[in-house]
């Protein structure tokens, strides 16, 4: 028996990697645990005083243990980046990581799941070897209604974000403009995001014509269609660590152009299925994340005070490449789709998914027969 046990409130993530792991453990061999908001405000009041998200385990069996590590039992831990085992906070990182690395390097904890090469390599930077040879890359899943789009798109490129300005809104919308006017005034881009930010950092949104402007609250089966109608997704973040949006554009055929920090160059390769720009500013320098830009709010503040015409330039140089030639942007998106297939699609999670139990959990006769 496998038990999978939240510490959260579960994000969308968590819910697809669920479903997915009931699929590796049919029947009666996985047991699902939520968080309740009592344990849950447990959790957050041991964090703040113990400084590492942290729950004990009733022995006797095997565990699955989101965004935590645990004593008691042997389990597996799944999270996104170092700093969630602190609860985000950079003052417990800084007083208790000593602690977490012995939580780590201790032989109940069988694995790491990390969701990407960067965050193996982030949690490496952070609590050293021990941790580095427990990480188990496992990239998160896409929304089920992602598709594969048509030939015949509707939009050249969109836009989703509810965070604007530090991903490169602003940018991205005068890029697409420079680049809609070089092409004769044709051109179409799709932006989903906060409209009200959107107007605070360009003001009246109707002067940027072959824009179509849509307010960031769709489904995860609208942003599916809305990417199997566009025919790139730009995706320029300034501050981010995945960006689960990428995957549902490779899933939908999309060419990509995306900033080069992170994990993002694992999503897109450089003139294969899209294009990587360099972003002058970024919270991720290499392996780390910079803990003085987490408070996204300041970032976004001092954003607005720096020229960031050098992204902007770069921006609408490569989507006016794409806008002027259809067969490159093609073979982009048949290239999105092959690396999705190989890397990130549900038969790919799966492998990677039954690796990790087979080698964490040699005493679950599931993961030997999955």
């Amino acid at each position: 028996m496998l038990v999978e046990i939240q510490t959260g409130r579960p994000r969308p993530r968590h819910l697809r990697f669920h479903e997915a792991m009931a699929a590796l453990a049919p029947g009666s061999r996985l047991e699902r645990r939520d968080a309740s908001r009592l344990f849950r405000l447990g959790m957050h009041v041991r964090t703040v005083v113990q400084g590492i998200r942290r729950v004990s385990l009733p022995p006797g069996r095997c565990y699955l243990v989101h965004q935590a590590l645990a004593c008691g039992a042997p389990y597996v831990a799944e999270f996104d980046v170092p700093f969630a085992v602190h609860g985000y906070r950079f003052g417990a990182y800084l007083n208790a990581a000593e602690a977490a690395r012995r939580l780590i390097a201790s032989e109940e904890l069988r694995s790491l799941a990390v969701f990407s090469e960067w965050a193996k390599r982030a949690f490496a930077i952070h609590f050293g070897a021990e941790a580095a040879k427990k990480c188990r890359v496992v990239y998160p899943l896409s929304d089920s209604s992602a598709r594969v789009g048509t030939a015949m798109r509707r939009y050249d490129f969109c836009f989703i974000s509810t965070q604007f300005r530090i991903k490169a809104g602003p940018e991205t919308v005068r890029a697409f403009s420079s680049a809609r006017a070089a092409n004769g005034g044709q051109g179409s881009l799709c932006v989903v995001t906060d409209l009200a930010e959107a107007r605070r950092c360009l003001g009246e949104l109707e002067r940027f014509p072959g824009i179509e402007w849509r307010p960031a609250n769709l489904s995860s089966t609208d942003v599916a269609g809305l990417l199997a109608d566009s025919h790139c997704l730009v995706h320029p973040a300034l501050a981010e660590s995945f960006g689960v949006v990428v995957i549902e554009a490779l899933a939908a055929g999309c060419a990509v152009i995306a900033t080069d920090i992170a994990s993002f160059p694992e999503m897109v390769a450089d003139g294969e299925n899209g294009f990587l720009v360099r972003a002058p500013v970024s919270t991720v320098v290499a392996d780390v994340f910079i803990p003085a830009w987490g408070d996204m709010k300041a970032f976004s503040n001092f954003l607005e005070r720096l020229d960031l015409s050098s992204l902007e330039s770069d921006l609408a140089l490569r989507m006016s490449m794409l806008l002027t030639d259809a067969e490159r942007r093609a073979g982009f998106g048949a290239a999105s789709s092959r690396l999705y297939r190989e890397r990130f699609s549900l038969p790919a999670w799966r492998k990677a998914m039954h690796g990790l139990l087979v080698d964490a959990f040699p005493e679950l006769s599931f993961a030997k027969t999955a």
